[in-house]
């Protein structure tokens, strides 16, 4: 009879994971489809990351500290097309690389 009650708590405690299992599964697996995303370098938008801020990168250094920092930078002169060395602000920078990624992810989901 001791034998028989085991089984049923065994069945019973197996049941209870199960159903969490069911809960937890589809964030989950959100989750891992998001970090997929992200390791391709797919676009996700900010109220997704917002869910996984453990999954987004994060920057080395904050605005605060790149204000006043000159970084060297390359730029081409409109009149002649020529490439030139200039420095410039790293939060400047760091404004222009990030238009350059977006305008560069709205080619890439055109040719999707």
């Amino acid at each position: 009879q001791d034998d028989r009650s085991k089984a049923i708590n065994v069945g019973h405690v197996k049941e209870k994971w199960n159903k969490i299992l069911n809960l937890i599964k589809p964030f989950v697996s959100h989750k891992l489809l998001v970090k997929k995303a992200i390791s391709e370098g797919k676009p996700v938008p900010e109220k997704v990351l917002a869910e996984y801020p453990d999954l987004a990168e994060k920057p080395k250094y904050t605005e605060d500290q790149l204000k006043g920092i000159k970084v060297e930078t390359t730029a081409i002169r409109e009149a002649t097309g020529e490439k030139i060395k200039i420095k410039e602000d790293a939060t400047a920078a760091l404004d222009s690389a990030k238009k350059d990624i977006n305008e560069y992810k709205k080619l890439l989901n055109c040719l999707r």
